[in-house]
């Protein structure tokens, strides 16, 4: 069998796959727990979130282990307009996001929220122009994806999210999942990002919102003091400890595996352009990892 469905979710490496197993049996113990097993899980999984600001260039407070990028998103959606409601009730965001956002985006406008949806342009892309067109004073957030998970054209990022930071009441958070070990991804920038294991060769049910210090949020899952309460319930330690493992490898290999996987690509769009009535719908200047 020839596995093209990399975007929808990957196999995990083997090099995860043992660092996972080890963990499952030997850090089980609930990290919030005072006993030894608990304080030595909560030293990795600390270890580990310090490892993956290390790699992203942001402060260990600045990383909030989660399940999956669907949580990450509604948490980053939703936890931040209930959060700051008073600052503005317009939310921009585009016709094309992944369900997730756009499940979170219906719920704020089921709740009084102003959500907007963005156009794509020919090449699949939100126009810098287009954000600046639509930004208002009561702009409180604006959320598009770094690539789009269907045709592979990528949002540029970094411009817009200079655009939104001229706004003084407005926060820019992007979904990172299809991006994140294939490009650069300018953290500095943005105020929030959402990363997947899953997607990277990792494993299931492990994923983070990068969240800068400054911002503030609701939280969706009540319980404990868990990733600075923001997430109540006991923490999946060995998932979340693996998950610096997988960030690491994807990033030690990004350049090389790009190179790699455009060549396929380029293989892959002459054989079906060679068809009679075979058409390639991703933009030219799309993402190699996703060809439509």
């Amino acid at each position: 069998m020839i596995y093209f469905d990399n975007a929808s979710t990957t196999s995990v490496r083997p090099e995860v796959a043992r660092v996972y197993k080890k963990l499952v049996e030997e850090s089980f113990a609930n990290a919030d727990s005072m006993h030894s097993p608990g304080r030595k899980t909560k030293r990795q999984l600390e270890q580990a979130r310090a490892h993956i600001a290390r790699f992203l260039g942001v402060d260990d407070s600045e990383i909030v282990f989660t399940s999956c990028a669907s949580e990450s998103n509604s948490l980053a959606i939703v936890g931040y307009a209930l959060a700051n409601r008073q600052r503005g009730n317009h939310i921009l965001t585009s016709n094309v996001e992944h369900s997730s956002t756009r499940h979170a985006m219906d719920f704020l406008e089921s709740i009084g929220f102003d959500v907007e949806r963005l156009p794509i342009n020919e090449r699949g892309i939100v126009s810098v122009q287009t954000v600046k067109d639509h930004l208002r004073k009561d702009t409180l957030l604006v959320s598009l994806m770094h690539v789009n998970n269907e045709i592979g054209s990528i949002n540029p990022i970094e411009t817009i999210a200079d655009v939104v930071h001229t706004h003084p009441t407005c926060v820019f958070h992007s979904d990172c999942v299809q991006s994140f070990g294939k490009i650069d991804i300018p953290f500095q920038k943005l105020d929030m990002a959402t990363i997947s294991a899953h997607k990277i060769h990792g494993v299931k049910g492990s994923a983070l919102l990068m969240k800068k210090n400054r911002i503030q949020l609701q939280p969706l899952v009540f319980g404990g003091q868990q990733e600075q309460g923001l997430r109540g319930g006991t923490e999946n330690a060995p998932a979340n400890i693996a998950l610096a493992k997988t960030i690491r490898l994807a990033l030690e290999e990004q350049e090389k595996t790009y190179d790699h996987v455009k060549t396929i690509r380029d293989t892959l769009k002459t054989w079906v352009e060679s068809f009679p009535g075979g058409h390639v719908l991703s933009p030219e200047d799309a993402l190699p990892y996703i060809l439509n």
